[in-house]
């Protein structure tokens, strides 16, 4: 699997500016989008055991979709399922690395949003969080891309598509 090289900086250092850095070098890969077009098929191949093409689809998607919270939980529980459990261990280790990096980025407020680089990894955040979205919104400001949602308990929660400045709403 290809692992960015900005993600050992980061994991030295655990700065923005190397998670900036390895956001960039994440979405500059042609297989990344914000969207999560590989996840239903993913989930119908867990749900049908078939392991190995859950492995398959994934991977051939790396680095695009390196540090997606979803990707590496499904990879890491497809490992365990072929006893296959260092590899397991390294997926689930990298998807609390990328849940905790959207925590560190923010407050998730509308002055301070979470960094995010999919709107997947969005709703990984929320369940880590024990927060349940009723409604979500996406906002574009001055060129900027940011999604809010209205959580059950009625609080606010904003994320930031990784753009140069952070949200700030008028």
């Amino acid at each position: 699997m290809i692992v960015p090289t900005a993600f050992w900086e980061y994991q030295e250092t655990g700065s923005a500016e190397a998670l900036a850095k390895l956001h960039e070098q994440i979405k500059a890969d042609p297989y990344f989008t914000e969207r999560a077009p590989w996840y239903p098929r993913a989930t119908d191949l867990l749900r049908d055991e078939r392991y190995d093409e859950v492995i398959d689809l994934i991977e051939n998607l790396m680095p695009g979709v390196f540090f997606c919270p979803e990707a590496h939980s499904m990879l890491g529980y497809a490992y365990a399922q072929l006893n296959d459990h260092e590899r397991s261990d390294i997926h689930r280790t990298w998807a609390d690395l990328a849940v905790a990096a959207i925590q560190s980025s923010g407050k998730g407020t509308r002055s301070w949003p979470w960094r995010v680089l999919r709107i997947i990894d969005e709703y990984a955040l929320l369940r880590e969080r024990g927060m349940k979205p009723v409604s979500q919104e996406r906002i574009e400001q001055d060129g900027r891309i940011f999604d809010t949602h209205i959580a059950a308990d009625d609080d606010l929660h904003g994320f930031d598509f990784g753009n140069q400045c952070w949200f700030e709403l008028v």
